[in-house]
């Protein structure tokens, strides 16, 4: 039996349509992701494998506060590696998207790569998934253009040390937010 969390989401993508040699196919593409806000859940890894064969989960998103656990998430993402999960690093901040600078995010960042450096290669993190959303905030609703800039700033900071440091990048981002601008 597992038990349940509430920091835990699914979440299904399909992509359809794919083409080859010029003619569309019928495939669809499923992939199912975790999402874990718990930082202690590597702790668990029978439970992660549990919820993954349950669900079909095929990516981990495993919240990070800069690898406390060291040893234990190595043994996590060894764990999900063995099983074909893809395992990222899950990292973010609503007050983060206001750093124009990106100082806080990069320095996050800094931890996985020095994370990965010393890991073996079955206990690397495949990436990072970025879950900053500064748009939530009162401040965003009252000045969204200027927010917007300043995200926009330390996101690309961000991706471009990522890029540079060989850290595949996911972005989190709802279209809602470009609603307010």
């Amino acid at each position: 039996p597992i038990k349940s969390s509430a920091a835990s989401d699914v979440y299904k993508r399909q992509v359809s349509g794919c083409v080859r040699k010029g003619k569309e196919q019928d495939k669809v593409y499923q992939e199912t992701g975790m999402f874990e806000w718990s930082e202690e859940a590597v702790c668990e890894p029978e439970e992660a494998l549990y919820l993954a064969k349950e669900l079909g989960i095929t990516k981990w998103y495993q919240e990070t506060n800069g690898m406390t656990e060291v040893e234990a998430t190595g043994k996590f993402v060894k764990a999900l590696h063995n099983r074909k999960i893809e395992v990222y690093a899950l990292l973010g901040a609503v007050e983060w998207g206001y750093e124009e600078d990106g100082a806080t995010l990069l320095a996050h960042l800094e931890k996985i790569v020095q994370y990965n450096v010393q890991s073996s290669e079955k206990e690397k993190f495949d990436g990072v998934m970025l879950d900053i959303e500064p748009y939530i905030s009162d401040s965003w609703k009252e000045n969204p253009e200027e927010y917007m800039d300043r995200y926009i700033s330390c996101m690309k900071k961000g991706y471009k040390f990522a890029q540079k440091n060989h850290l595949r990048t996911c972005l989190l981002y709802t279209s809602d937010a470009a609603d307010d601008l």
